[in-house]
Order: structure tokens, then sequence, then C-alpha cells
């Protein structure tokens, strides 16, 4: 709908670079709002944007014919560019319910000019902007878009038109830490570049049978990627089982990877059980990501 295009612009909600605070701040806040939900997936954009890899990946997405179309409209109505305001994200998701939250987060912005920056973008679009509290809603007088400013974090929600549900994923009042997904977030180490938790073991189902829960981490720091996950079967025998079924795997694979670049990142793979848990390890160096990704967008782009 044409006001949930505007609601995503005026917030460059597809932003992905930027200028950073050393902690996650969209974190932080999520922490403290979001109910207990299956899935949540952090990411420092900060020591994102600064890779290599990133610099392969961003041109692809920007270049996108929506997120220049993103990318004007803010830059148009706010003086902002939509590139550099994002530090931190997380997607939080109920897969059972297919609902989804966004919490953006951008100090450099705030919330007052956040808000302003609403006001403008819906101005020139003919549509109008009334807040409550910490719900914003964009409306065009047919279709409407509710989101969230707490501070300097922007919720933006797959429930668009739902005031209700769009409260819901910003009231749970800790409600998150105490829940089982909240749990294993409690495991990742803190400074993670990026990590994952998630309880959905129907979803996770579909591409890793067995499973029932799941967390991870990578980090990036002096040229390197840093990165664990742990798949917990619910069970000891079955998870070792499936370390043995997936080292030979791992081994044939490595002998003979689909593509060159392939060969160091599965070289220094490791799979290993821990109780119920399989536990994957890996170190890479950046500039074998690079090689990686430059091998796999070469036929596209």
């Amino acid at each position: 709908m044409k006001a949930a295009l505007i609601a995503v612009a005026a917030l460059g909600g597809v932003a992905l670079g930027g200028l950073a605070h050393a902690d996650n701040r969209a974190w932080t806040v999520a922490r403290d709002h979001l109910p207990d939900t299956a899935l949540v997936v952090s990411v420092d954009v900060e020591a994102v944007a600064k890779t290599k890899v990133w610099a392969k990946v961003a041109p692809l997405l920007l270049e996108q014919h929506d997120a220049k179309e993103v990318f004007a409209r803010v830059k148009a109505s706010c003086k902002l560019d939509a590139t550099t305001a994002v530090t931190s994200i997380v997607v939080a998701a109920d897969p059972a319910k297919d609902e989804t939250a966004v919490f953006l987060a951008m100090p450099s912005v705030g919330a007052k000019k956040a808000l302003g920056c609403l006001q403008a973008v819906a101005a020139d679009n003919k549509m109008t902007v009334k807040q409550d509290g910490e719900l914003v809603q964009i409306s065009d007088g047919h279709d409407g878009v509710v989101i969230a400013l707490i501070g300097d974090v922007v919720v933006a929600t797959s429930s668009w038109t739902d005031r209700a549900k769009v409260k819901a994923w910003i009231s749970g009042a800790g409600a998150f830490g105490k829940g089982a997904t909240g749990k294993l977030a409690a495991k990742v180490p803190a400074g993670s570049t990026a990590w994952a938790a998630t309880t959905a073991a129907k979803q996770l189902a579909g591409t890793a049978p067995g499973v029932v829960q799941a967390y991870g981490w990578g980090t990036l720091a002096g040229g390197k990627l840093t990165a664990e996950i742990h798949a917990d079967y619910g069970n000891v025998t079955t998870a070792s089982n499936n370390v043995a079924d997936a080292n030979n795997a791992l081994a044939q694979t490595a002998a003979n990877p689909p593509l060159p670049s392939l060969g160091p990142i599965l070289k220094t793979m490791t799979i290993a059980a821990a109780g119920s848990e399989l536990v994957v390890k890996d170190a890479v160096a950046e500039s074998d990501l690079v090689a990686l990704f430059d091998a796999v967008l070469a036929p596209a782009h």
C-alpha cells in the first residue's frame, strides 16, 4: 500500500550501513520491549559496514529499484542520507503467526527528527501523521500505517495497519528475557557482530530435521570472522549421531568443494557434540569470504 511505502521511506527501513555506536542500541531497546517470541536476529551494522564483504554486497542491495526510491524520498523530504542513519538492527518474528517486527536504531537522527522526517515525507505525499505516545499513524485518508518510536529506535512491523498488534510488539516489558528464546539469546557472547536465536521447532524441521532450537553468532575482528552455531536436538544420542553424519559430509565436501573458494572455509570448520547440541565452529579470513562472494555473485552480476 502507498502508506506502507511512505513509512518505510521516511524511516530508512532498508538502510544497512552507517555511523554507529559501540553498543547495539537496537538490541538494548528490543530486549526490554519484546514479548516472548520464537525468533530474533541482531546485527551490529557499524561492524558489518566496515568489512570488505559488505562492500561487495551493499551495491547489490542499494541498486534495487525500491531501495533507490526509498533513499530518494528520504533525502528529498528530510535532507537525510538513509544509508548512514541506521546503526544496528534487530528482527523479531513469530513464524506461527507470520508476524515480524524490525527495530532500527538511529542515534544520529533521534525521535524528534525521525518524527519530523515522517511529517515531511507525509506532507510531500498529501498524507497525515498522528502521534499517540510511542505509536505513530501515517494515513492517506484510506490506508493507514502504524509504527513506533522508542527514543532513537524506530519499530516497524508486518502488522502495518493493526494498532493493537504493533503495540503488542513493544509491550513485552522484559517478557522476552524470561522466555525460551530469550534464554538462548543470553548465551550469545557480548559484542558479537551478528547473532540469532530461535525456538521455532516447526520451521526448523523444514531445514534441520530433529532440531528443536538453535542459536549462533559471528564476530568480525582483525580481518577474521569467528562463528559458532549450536543446534539443539533435545537428545544426546540424536546429537551424537548427527555429528557423525555431519562430519562425514563435511569431509567429502571439503575434499571436492563445489566452488574452489569454499575450500579454505570448509578446511577450518569443526563439528562436535556438546550434550544434546551439535556445535559448528569456524574462523575464516575475511579475504576468503570476499573470494567466496566474488565466486557466488560473479554469474549474476
